[in-house]
Protein backbone atom coordinates (compact mmCIF):
# COMPACT_ATOMS: atom_id res chain seq x y z
CA UNK A 1 0.00 0.00 0.00
CA UNK A 2 2.76 2.54 0.64
CA UNK A 3 4.56 1.57 -2.56
CA UNK A 4 0.76 2.89 -4.21
CA UNK A 5 0.83 5.79 -2.30
CA UNK A 6 4.53 6.36 -2.83
CA UNK A 7 3.61 5.89 -6.96
CA UNK A 8 1.29 7.91 -7.14
CA UNK A 9 2.32 11.16 -4.67
CA UNK A 10 5.68 11.17 -7.32
CA UNK A 11 3.21 10.88 -10.35
CA UNK A 12 1.55 13.96 -9.24
CA UNK A 13 4.91 15.97 -8.09
CA UNK A 14 6.66 15.54 -11.36
CA UNK A 15 3.45 16.18 -13.83
CA UNK A 16 3.69 19.26 -15.54
CA UNK A 17 -0.03 21.53 -15.07
CA UNK A 18 1.94 24.82 -16.36
CA UNK A 19 0.88 26.10 -19.78
CA UNK A 20 3.13 28.26 -21.86
CA UNK A 21 3.02 29.66 -25.13
CA UNK A 22 5.10 31.47 -27.33
CA UNK A 23 4.35 35.01 -28.01
CA UNK A 24 5.11 35.94 -31.94
CA UNK A 25 5.74 39.39 -32.65
CA UNK A 26 5.51 40.92 -29.48
CA UNK A 27 6.48 44.30 -28.60
CA UNK A 28 6.56 46.54 -24.89
CA UNK A 29 4.12 48.58 -23.98
CA UNK A 30 6.86 51.16 -24.03
CA UNK A 31 7.28 51.20 -27.49
CA UNK A 32 3.54 51.38 -28.17
CA UNK A 33 3.60 54.63 -26.04
CA UNK A 34 6.94 56.18 -28.09
CA UNK A 35 5.46 55.22 -30.84
CA UNK A 36 1.59 57.13 -29.79
CA UNK A 37 3.73 60.00 -29.12
CA UNK A 38 5.03 60.35 -32.62
CA UNK A 39 1.47 59.68 -34.24
CA UNK A 40 2.73 56.90 -36.11
CA UNK A 41 -0.19 55.37 -38.39
CA UNK A 42 2.04 52.29 -39.23
CA UNK A 43 2.44 51.87 -35.08
CA UNK A 44 -1.74 52.39 -34.75
CA UNK A 45 -2.73 49.84 -37.79
CA UNK A 46 0.19 47.25 -36.44
CA UNK A 47 -1.31 47.47 -32.74
CA UNK A 48 -4.62 47.14 -34.12
CA UNK A 49 -4.05 44.27 -36.20
CA UNK A 50 -2.18 42.35 -33.38
CA UNK A 51 -4.99 42.89 -31.09
CA UNK A 52 -7.71 41.72 -33.35
CA UNK A 53 -5.50 38.57 -34.31
CA UNK A 54 -5.24 37.42 -30.82
CA UNK A 55 -9.29 37.94 -30.38
CA UNK A 56 -9.48 36.16 -33.32
CA UNK A 57 -7.73 33.26 -32.62
CA UNK A 58 -8.80 32.71 -29.56
CA UNK A 59 -12.34 33.16 -30.63
CA UNK A 60 -11.82 30.19 -33.44
CA UNK A 61 -10.15 28.30 -30.50
CA UNK A 62 -12.77 28.22 -27.87
CA UNK A 63 -15.76 28.39 -30.61
CA UNK A 64 -16.77 31.73 -28.99
CA UNK A 65 -17.55 35.09 -30.57
CA UNK A 66 -16.19 37.13 -27.93
CA UNK A 67 -15.80 41.23 -29.10
CA UNK A 68 -18.62 41.32 -31.67
CA UNK A 69 -19.24 45.07 -32.50
CA UNK A 70 -16.28 46.05 -31.17
CA UNK A 71 -14.46 48.68 -33.44
CA UNK A 72 -10.11 48.67 -33.54
CA UNK A 73 -10.15 52.02 -32.26
CA UNK A 74 -11.32 51.05 -29.11
CA UNK A 75 -9.36 48.40 -29.13
CA UNK A 76 -6.33 50.39 -29.83
CA UNK A 77 -7.16 52.63 -26.49
CA UNK A 78 -8.11 49.77 -24.40
CA UNK A 79 -3.87 48.75 -25.46
CA UNK A 80 -2.83 52.32 -24.78
CA UNK A 81 -4.54 52.36 -21.32
CA UNK A 82 -3.54 49.45 -20.05
CA UNK A 83 0.22 50.47 -21.24
CA UNK A 84 0.11 53.38 -19.61
CA UNK A 85 -0.69 51.61 -16.13
CA UNK A 86 1.62 48.83 -16.85
CA UNK A 87 4.35 50.42 -18.81
CA UNK A 88 6.49 47.11 -18.22
CA UNK A 89 4.16 44.99 -19.76
CA UNK A 90 4.15 43.79 -23.73
CA UNK A 91 1.20 43.88 -25.95
CA UNK A 92 0.94 40.23 -25.39
CA UNK A 93 -0.07 41.19 -21.96
CA UNK A 94 -2.54 44.05 -23.58
CA UNK A 95 -4.31 41.50 -25.38
CA UNK A 96 -4.71 39.04 -23.01
CA UNK A 97 -6.74 41.86 -20.36
CA UNK A 98 -8.74 42.81 -23.05
CA UNK A 99 -9.98 39.79 -24.09
CA UNK A 100 -10.75 38.05 -20.99
CA UNK A 101 -11.70 41.04 -18.83
CA UNK A 102 -12.74 43.73 -21.10
CA UNK A 103 -14.97 42.53 -23.50
CA UNK A 104 -18.13 40.76 -23.48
Amino acid sequence: MKKIFLYIFLSLMFSNTASAYLVLGKYGCGQILDDDRKDDTVSKYQTKSYIQGYITGLNYANDSSKGKGVKSNSLYYSVIKFCKENPLKGIHDAAEEIYFYQIK
